[in-house]
Order: structure tokens, then C-alpha cells, then sequence
């Protein structure tokens, strides 16, 4: 969102964005934009997707001008008056509207509002890009919001043009650039394909450069092919190996990890000879902690249930896992549950031959839906999260990130669908969520460099534990999904859709502040572990038989995870 970011920023990120359907004498058109922005709290992105709506609905559009600068005004005021359409559909027990078609008639579309659990909807207040629910009196103890959304849109993967991603590239490495100006104090960042005669700073994107046909598959890095690509603003976007000092020094630990896609910063200089020398790794600066926890009283304390899929094992649709999980369910009574997809997996041996006699709403319905109306209406103050896959077949929107599911999938006022990466709070606890297996692909992409432990910074922790290290990867670089381009083999998990990388951002406005949970399942072995403030959990999969279950206790005791068995 637009609140916060510096007017010249701001201006830039615009220009950057309407380049090429600009005249040549722009000033005031841009000026315009900026005020839009401004007063309607939108990023630059926001504001070009407006346009992209306007110019489709009129195809004579193809310039921004004096004249549809006005209809953009005028669609960008309409899109901001919209009311939300909060309803109330009858008993929590009935399955009403579970199988409806899916024409949108029971969702609530990209504009609607947070709800209190368990107590229909509510109203709500706008705020740093946060949607925070009013307290209803006498209605259930937890309070939930959603931070930022990816929204439906126009489904445009892979028809971006080449200048929207290598523009969205660009900014990354220049906002990651800023920050680690301001934080070590330097006048300027050099370009690494410069010749210099002393130490310099650059920050740039860690590629591989491997000579190699565009069909083949990419190397993993190694000495030999690592490079630095910078931003065409720091250094025309040139690629130029690195060469690494002996011994080299690493801020706060003994090593320093690369994978392709990396923000790094480095300190060296390019002797001429074609490659830039690295003798220190700087460390990104370190996210902010969590926000700290709600005031303590009797209904801030809550408990989850997280479980991942997939929930049927490979042998058959029986959904045994999900069968048992949805009995501890009834059991445990948590207040939440958070599920997580793929529900219909498209992987799947039996989906993928097309031996299945139901389609994917069909076994949700006969598995999901009718099951959870069930628990909700034995327990009035439950409430279920559900966040989609991309491997899901349920889904029309097979990118990342994605949308979330359709209401029409399950319509009950206390079944939240949420996109996919999403961050949420309840209770004024923020949870952070991905089903993409992130840490299994930097696992595969990471490339470690031995070095010297240097410059350790107040509260550095330095940890020799790999899967910490992966997640530590995720909050340094401020993003659900750091690696690019994906590790070809598992590209198809993730599908990422470049020109909406923005949507990945971890910090999405809330002041560059850590969740306290992230939940990040995977392949690799299940855990619950604390890093650097935040709590990390992989629940791993129901069909591998395994859950999570989280409490918090309050502000003395903070959270409490257990992994456990089915």
C-alpha cells in the first residue's frame, strides 16, 4: 500500500510502472497518479492494475492522457466505494450452498471484510493495509483479520510481458538495496561490473552463470558459476562472477549461504579482470520482531490445529487420514483449525490417470464439506481456515500466489478461505502461511561458502542447524518464496508468477515486522522450531500422519507448539 511510502519513491515506482503508455511530457500525469495513490492508500502495482481494467474495457485506450487519466480516476473512486456485502445465511448446521455453482453467488469477493469468529460479520476498520475487526459484544473470544490479499483477477500467467518481470526483479534488488544503505550508513552502492582500486558495497541478485542453451537445465551453483546480477539502475542489469577471498569473512556466523534469486551484499572490488572479488558477506539487516502480543486477559489465550496436505494416501480417495484427523478435531475442540491444501491433489496417481468416477467439488463436498458443517455445528465457538495449493484441482487459479478458494466450495460464515501465501492475525497474534514447499527448493538451490565469523551484531545468533538456516533464508529476504528462478525439477510445485511478486512480501505493511508463526509445510522432517523471534512449524502432511497443535498461552508463557502423530 501507498501509506508510508515517501512521495519521491513513490513517484519513481509509478513511472516505473506506466513507462510504456506515457507520453514523452508526463509530469503532471504522473503527479496525477501519485495523488491517486495517496489518497486512495494504493501501491503503484494497485494503480496499474486499475489501468489494466480501464484499458481492456476500452480498447481505443491504448496512452495514458489527460482524457482516460479521468476514467481511471473515475473507476479507481467506483472500485473504492463498492460496499462490502456482509450476510447472514441461516443455521451454522446446514451444508447450504456446499455444492452450488460456482458462480460466485455465495462468495464475497476480493472487497469483503473480516468477521469475528463464531459471531457473523462485523465491521471494520482500515489501517496500514490491515483489515481489523470490531468487537462484538457477547460474541466468540477470538478476533481475526487478514493482512493484505492477493485478490482475483484477470488470470494472466505467462502472458506477462518481458519488461513487467524484469521491472518487478529490478525493485526488489533496489528496495532490498536502500535498506541495506540506510542500515550500514553508506553514501552509495557501486556497481560490481566497475573497475575500482579500494573496497566497495554492492547488493545484487545471486545468479548462475552457466553458458549453457535456455533448454537445458540450470546448474546448481558452485564457485565456478556463481554471479552477481544487479539492478539497471545500480549497474544495467550486467552479470559479473564472484571469486571469493581466502579466508573470507562472513557477518555473524562461520558461513555464508547462496541460492539463485538471493538479495545479497557483498564487499569487494573488480580488479579488471572480469569478475568482482569478494572479501566480506555482509548480512541483510534483520527484520524487526514480531508485534508485540495483546494485552493479557481471559480470551486472549487460544488453541490451533494445523494439518497440511495431502489428506489421502497415493494407494487410494478414501481420505482415511483426514477421517481420523477430523475425529481428534471433535475430540480436541481447538478454536481454530488451519487447513492446508492440496485437498484434491493433482499429483495424485488416480487423478492423474483420470481413474475417478467423482470430480474434484464432488470429493470435497462428500469429504470436506459436509464433515466440517458437521464439527461447527457440534461446536459453536470453532472456527476453520482453509488455504488452497497450487497443486490443488479445486482451484482455477494454479499460480503463485494464489487466490484463495471459492465460497461456493463450503459456504459457512465461520470456514474463512484465505489466499495462499496469506498472513492473518487472531488475537493479535500474526500467523504467516505458505503451502508452496519453500524450504525444500532453497534446500536444493543452496550453495554454502565457508568463511570467518565477523562484525557479530547485537542479538546475532549464529546456528548450525540446517533447517533453521533454511528459515532463516525466508526472513532475510523478506519473502515467502526467495528462490529464482525455482530448481527446474520442482518448478511445477510453485508456478511463479513473477509479475505478482510483490504478493510474496513477508512484511506486507505491517513495518517490516516478523510473524510470531510461520507456517511453512514440507517434505522435509517435521519441526517447530524458533528463529530469530519468529516460530517456524512444518506440520508435514496428514497422509504422512502428522499435525500440529499450537497454543497461546498469553503474554508470560507466548506460544506452545506440539507435533504430533495421527
Amino acid at each position: 500500500m501507498a501509506s508510508g511510502v515517501p512521495p519521491q519513491i513513490l513517484l519513481k515506482k509509478v513511472e516505473k510502472r506506466f513507462r510504456e503508455y506515457l507520453p514523452q511530457d508526463c509530469d503532471n500525469l504522473l503527479g496525477e497518479c501519485v495523488k491517486l495513490c495517496q489518497h486512495y492508500d494504493l501501491s503503484a502495482d494497485d494503480l496499474f492494475w486499475k489501468w489494466e481494467a480501464v484499458k481492456h474495457s476500452n480498447r481505443e485506450t491504448h496512452r495514458l492522457d489527460a482524457s482516460n487519466l479521468q476514467e481511471l480516476k473515475i473507476h479507481v473512486a467506483k472500485d473504492h466505494a463498492k460496499p462490502s456485502r456482509p450476510t447472514n445465511k441461516g443455521s451454522s448446521a446446514q451444508l447450504s450452498g456446499v455444492m452450488s455453482a460456482r458462480s460466485g453467488a455465495f462468495g464475497y469477493g476480493p472487497g469483503r471484510i473480516p468477521r469475528q469468529l463464531g459471531g457473523g460479520f462485523v465491521p471494520s476498520m482500515k489501517k496500514e493495509g490491515v483489515d481489523r475487526p470490531v468487537p462484538v459484544p457477547g460474541s466468540s473470544k477470538l478476533f481475526f483479520s487478514q493482512v493484505g490479499k492477493v485478490g482475483r483477477r484477470e488470470y494472466r500467467y505467462m502472458y506477462e510481458k518481458l519488461s513487467e518481470r524484469s521491472d518487478v526483479l529490478d525493485e526488489r534488488v533496489d528496495d532490498m538495496a536502500e535498506i541495506v544503505r540506510l542500515h550500514y550508513n553508506l553514501q552509495e552502492l557501486c556497481d560490481p561490473a566497475s573497475v575500482t582500486e579500494e573496497d566497495v558495497v554492492v547488493v545484487g541478485r545471486i545468479v548462475a552463470n552457466v553458458d549453457i542453451p535456455a533448454t537445458s537445465e540450470p546448474s546448481k551453483l558452485n564457485d565456478a558459476s556463481i554471479a552477481l546480477e544487479s539492478s539497471r539502475m545500480m549497474g544495467s542489469g550486467v552479470r559479473v562472477p564472484l571469486r571469493f577471498n581466502t579466508p573470507l569473512k562472513v557477518h555473524g556466523t562461520t558461513r555464508a549461504g547462496f541460492f539463485p534469486g538471493a538479495i545479497v551484499a557483498l564487499r569487494g572490488r573488480n580488479g579488471g579482470g572480469g569478475w568482482f572479488s569478494v572479501s566480506e558477506v555482509l548480512s541483510l539487516p534483520r527484520m524487526n520482531g514480531p508485534p508485540p502480543p495483546p494485552k493479557e486477559d481471559v480470551e486472549s489465550p487460544f488453541c490451533m490445529l494445523i494439518a497440511s496436505g495431502p489428506f489421502t494416501q497415493d494407494t487410494d480417495l478414501q481420505y482415511r487420514p483426514w477421517h481420523n484427523l477430523a475425529k481428534i478435531i471433535s475430540e480436541e475442540s481447538p478454536d481454530g483449525v488451519l487447513l492446508l491444501g492440496p485437498f484434491v491433489d493433482s499429483s495424485h496417481p488416480w487423478v492423474k490417470s483420470g481413474d475417478v468416477d467423482e470430480n474434484p467439488e464432488q470429493l470435497f463436498a462428500n469429504h470436506f464439506a459436509q464433515i466440517v458443517v458437521d464439527i461447527l455445528a457440534e461446536k459453536p465457538s470453532m472456527s476453520f481456515f482453509v488455504v488452497p495449493s497450487v497443486g490443488d484441482t479445486l482451484s482455477e487459479h494454479a499460480s503463485f500466489p494464489q487466490s484463495e478458494f471459492d465460497r461456493s466450495l463450503l459456504c459457512h460464515n465461520r470456514v474463512y478461505f484465505l489466499d495462499n501465501p496469506c498472513r492473518f492475525s487472531v488475537n493479535g497474534i500474526e500467523i504467516a502461511v505458505s503451502t508452496v514447499d519453500t524450504l525444500f527448493h532453497l534446500k536444493k538451490a543452496e550453495f554454502l561458502k565457508q568463511g570467518q565469523r565477523a562484525h557479530i551484531e547485537t542479538g546475532s545468533e549464529e546456528t548450525l542447524d540446517p533447517m533453521a538456516e533454511l528459515c532463516r533464508y525466508m526472513l532475510q529476504q523478506r519473502s515467502f518464496y526467495p528462490v529464482f528462478p525455482s530448481p527446474a525439477d520442482v518448478s511445477h510445485e510453485v508456478n511463479l508468477d513473477v509479475s505478482r511478486s510483490k504478493l510474496l512480501d513477508l512484511d506486507r505493511g505491517i513495518q517490516d515486522h516478523t510473524p510470531h508463526v510461520l507456517v511453512v509445510p514440507s517434505r522435509l522432517k517435521q519441526f517447530s522450531k524458533r528463529v530469530d523471534g519468529a516460530t517456524f512449524i512444518n506440520p508435514s502432511s496428514a497422509s504422512k500422519g502428522s499435525y500440529a497443535f499450537v497454543r497461546y498461552l498469553g503474554q508470560e508463557e507466548g506460544i506452545n507448539v506440539d507435533i504430533r502423530k495421527l
